[in-house]
């Protein structure tokens, strides 16, 4: 992310394509807060059938949830790429 607040929370906006503008880190943590409580949902309901009851969910929805961060590097794969040889 970019080195001041603002860019970070200008890019955080667009990442996530929210519905108003991150100004805040008050928008972070609820922005933080709806991501977590929809994996928890999903894993209370993790089933290997499609379901629903709470709303209309895949077989094993964490799974398809995560399938999009499948190719990010973590962060010890990221430091690992910056060390010299």
């Amino acid at each position: 992310m970019m080195a001041s607040t603002e860019d970070q929370w200008d890019e955080m906006s667009t990442i996530f394509n929210t519905c108003t503008p991150i100004s805040s880190t008050s928008d972070v943590t609820h922005l933080y807060s709806h991501f977590s409580n929809g994996y928890q949902y999903m894993a209370m309901t993790d089933y290997p059938y499609p379901a629903a009851f709470l709303e209309p969910m895949p077989a094993w929805p964490i799974k398809e949830a995560v399938k999009p961060f499948v190719n990010i590097p973590s962060q010890s794969e990221l430091e690992q790429q910056k060390e010299p040889e």
